[in-house]
Formats: structure tokens, sequence, C-alpha cells
């Protein structure tokens, strides 16, 4: 029996396990990201297979996924053979099911994914200090980067502590992948946000 029948089989079973889930059952945890081409879409059961540079990985892809392209959420159904995807996953007992499926390229794209892309600015949603993590959301869905010692953490130009980072701030990440799916921040730039006219001191007040 192959890896994506049995796969099936587990999603046949899966209702009757995720029905005593709440949402928060289901936050992100110790996700990896995936990057490949697309092999095989099982629309039926929501499955799919993606060839990776370490191999072959398959996936469910339960209701609440979410599929993107374009930086728009389409659907499972946007899904085909020979795309080329980013997926980030969790371990649930022999399935690792989808959280995220970004669309990066179209048939024939062989060009390795720059992940994360440099310009791009992610909102925190999560800090680690404890376990040296960053939580972070982006177009292509919710990631984390692992933070050492040797990561670069600033503000407007001042070295800071992870612990001094803020949910909702917006930062930019320079980070290098150390082991497939497994990200490591070089550097975190926190964006500070220009005052707006009503925040500026007004000149011509008189006191």
């Amino acid at each position: 029996m192959t890896s994506l029948a049995l796969l099936c089989l587990a999603l046949t079973l899966a209702p009757a396990a995720f029905a005593a889930e709440t949402p928060e059952a289901r936050v992100p945890r110790d996700s990896l990201l995936y990057v490949g081409q697309l092999t095989d879409v099982d629309r039926v059961h929501r499955a799919f297979t993606i060839e990776t540079a370490a191999g072959p990985e398959t996936f469910l892809c339960l209701e609440d996924a979410v599929v993107i392209g374009a930086g728009i959420e389409l659907g499972f159904e946007a899904l085909a053979v020979g795309q080329r995807v980013a997926v980030e996953a969790i371990q649930d007992g022999s399935s690792q099911l989808a959280l995220t499926v970004e669309i990066v390229g179209p048939d024939g794209i062989a060009a390795p994914l720059d992940v994360p892309r440099p310009a791009a600015a992610l909102t925190i949603t999560a800090v680690d200090v404890d376990g040296g993590r960053l939580h972070v959301k982006s177009l292509g869905g919710p990631l984390f980067y692992h933070v050492t010692t040797d990561t670069r953490i600033e503000r407007d130009g001042v070295p800071i502590g992870l612990a001094d980072l803020s949910i909702g701030e917006r930062v930019v990440i320079a980070a290098d992948e150390t082991r497939p799916g497994s990200w490591t921040a070089r550097s975190v730039s926190v964006l500070v946000p220009e005052p707006t006219p009503a925040d500026a001191p007004d000149r011509g007040a008189v006191s």
C-alpha cells in the first residue's frame, strides 16, 4: 500500500479524531516548511504529494487549511500537478497535516524558492523567549524562526533582545535554512512606523 493510500485512509478516520479538538488545539506546533513540485493531487481525500530536494512528501489538507496564490486566498481546487508550492505542515501521528500551501510557481518552474523573501515585512504573532523562537505571519501563512545568541536584533538601529519584541510588530528577517524546513534568523530588524501628523508636535501652538 502506497504512502498516499495510507494517508487517504487516515483522512477517512480523521473526523472522529478531530471532533473533540478546539481551534486552539490545532495551533501550529513545531511546524516545518517544505518546498517542492506537486506530483499528485487527490481531490477526493484532499491529499497531495510534492517532490522535495530530500524526496517525496505527502500531506493531508484539512478544511481549514489555507491555500494561497499570488497573495490571494484560493482553495484546494487551485492545486495542480506541476505547480511549485511551499507547504507549512505539522506531524500528527503518521500523517503530515498541511496548515498553509502557497503556490509559488507554474508548470516547469524549477528554480530554488527564495524563502524567506528578504524584502518582505512579517508580523510577529508570538515570542517564545524560553524556546528561542519567533513566530510570524506573512502572505504565505504563519512561520517561525529559531533565534540564537548570534542573531542580531535591533529596533531603530539599537540592539535589543528577543524579550523586547512585541506581538504585532512588523519585522524584516534574514535567515538561513539550517535543515530542511528549519530556519535560523541571522538578523531581525523591527520596522518603526513613521509618526502620523496627529503624533507630530504642533509647532504653531502657543503655550
